[in-house]
């Protein structure tokens, strides 16, 4: 809490000639209308809140915009269906490829064997050596034989190895670098096939690349217009909770004329209803209020009026003459009457202001004299609270305004700080100086201040900021 009390404004440094609309500042705040108002007050934003401290993955996410998570949840289940179905695709796109590898391969063993049964019945090897020649040129063929019922090999690509034991040559064979297919010759023998594992694979890799790569770009293309979907539906779904949600701070700013749409969707545009009808009564309510409110303060400037008079006829003789004490405590009630006269002409003040009503008279004001009378008038209470008055005024001070609402600015905020100065030893000091193109003003007491929590309520109707000092004394 700051440890004294200090409102300041300034306003345009008057030019003859300058127009109405000129610019007007406000708490240090440019406001481009003719006239003094007080500078908006309070931030409203939107956007992501973000976890302040390490927190679950899941709570972080539940921490984000809903159309965030719309649009991630969708994108999260899009990828992950895209995953399931290529993992699904290449197994059995492998199991296929291999399996007609496989089938290509015993079709071939057979044709083998079929060529090794016409060179034995022909007795013509010439069939044999062709027929294992175009096997040798094969790119996946790395082995090929022919043995016959005894198990003797009679035809292989190593030609080390006729006449030896097939037995043999299956002892010293690799079985984790072939694959093996064999067919039997109807007359008894048998013939092998060794293909390369690694040649397979590479089959399988360039037929599962080319069917990825299908994949990919349509898992690719489901995916953009899946997110551009979810946009779409997101935007669908949030757009009118934003509305709702602009609606209700626009209704506790005091805006009961705003009104929201629920969009196409039957259960919010139920709510945008509720919320309708609940701004429309609310809006009944307090023009309800105004209207009492403004009857009543306008209907009290008529008998407040009758009382001055009368007051005023008593204290010239008018129905007798009057001892001083009698005199004395007429003149307290006409200046309580004046006060509560001025109190109502602030409430119908108040009133025009929200009605919009308020009109401004622009012209040349000196504030060197606006002080001088603000301070003659509170000279009083402030001698009998024992606070000092002071006021340092550098000029130029004249300035384009409207007069009466610059003394009553000047009045409310000393008699503000004279309200909060301390007594016997209270101070309040007005500074009027230059500063570019305004004339800056400054009321500074030395009293308790307000917090930071509570100066953003400074401006509210009839707020009372938290930590300032209660109104004490009203209506004694």
């Amino acid at each position: 809490m700051v440890s004294s009390s200090r409102a300041s404004f300034m306003l345009p440094v008057y030019v003859p000639g300058l127009t109405p609309g000129s610019r007007a500042c406000y708490g240090g705040v440019t406001n481009y209308f003719p006239g003094i108002e007080f500078p908006p007050r309070g931030r409203y934003t939107d956007g992501m809140r973000f976890p302040t401290s390490p927190r679950p993955v899941l709570a972080a996410w539940l921490n984000w915009p809903l159309r965030r998570q719309f649009t991630a949840s969708h994108l999260f289940l899009a990828l992950f269906t895209v995953l399931v179905l290529s993992a699904i695709l290449y197994v059995f796109q492998r199991q296929y490829v291999l399996g007609t590898f496989a089938y290509i391969n015993q079709r071939r063993a057979a044709s083998f064997a079929s060529a090794c049964e016409a060179a034995r019945v022909q007795k013509d090897p010439a069939v044999l050596t062709v027929y294992m020649g175009l096997l040798r040129d094969s790119q996946d063929v790395e082995y090929a034989y022919y043995a016959d019922a005894a198990g003797v090999i009679r035809a292989h690509f190593d030609p080390s190895w006729v006449g030896r034991a097939a037995a043999d040559w299956k002892k010293q064979l690799d079985t984790t670098r072939f694959t093996v297919s064999a067919a039997s010759l109807p007359r008894g023998g048998t013939v092998e096939l060794g293909m390369q594992r690694a040649y397979a694979e590479s089959l399988v890799q360039k037929s599962l690349s080319k069917v990825l790569l299908g994949v990919g770009s349509a898992a690719l293309l489901a995916t953009g217009l899946g997110l551009l979907l979810s946009f779409f539906l997101a935007a669908r779904l949030t757009r009118p909770i934003r509305d709702l949600s602009r609606g209700t701070r626009a209704i506790g700013m005091g805006r009961f004329d705003i009104r929201v749409s629920g969009g196409t969707s039957r259960e919010v545009q139920e709510l945008a209803d509720v919320f309708n009808g609940m701004a429309a009564r609310l809006g009944e309510l307090d023009r309800l209020k105004d209207d009492i409110f403004t009857m009543v303060t306008h209907d009290l400037r008529t008998p407040l009026a009758s009382i001055t008079s009368v007051i005023d006829v008593l204290r010239e003789g008018g129905r007798g003459p009057l001892t001083p004490v009698q005199s004395d405590y007429l003149g307290i009630v006409r200046e309580n009457v004046f006060a509560l006269l001025r109190y109502v002409n602030d409430m119908l003040d108040m009133a025009k202001i929200k009605a919009g009503k308020v009109t401004y008279r622009m012209e040349a004001v000196d504030l060197s004299a606006v002080v001088e009378r603000a301070l003659q008038l509170f000279g009083t209470l402030a001698q009998q609270k024992g606070v000092a008055l002071e006021n340092e005024i550098t000029p130029p001070t004249t300035v384009r305004a409207d007069r009466e609402k610059i003394d009553h600015i000047f009045a409310n905020l000393i008699s503000n700080a004279l309200k909060h100065a301390p007594s016997e030893e209270g101070r309040v000091r007005v500074e009027v100086r230059p500063r570019d193109a305004f004339v800056e003003v400054r009321v500074i007491d030395n009293g308790p201040g307000l917090p930071e929590e509570g100066q953003d309520r400074l401006f509210q109707k009839f707020g009372v900021p938290a930590g300032s000092s209660p109104v004490r004394g009203a209506g004694r």
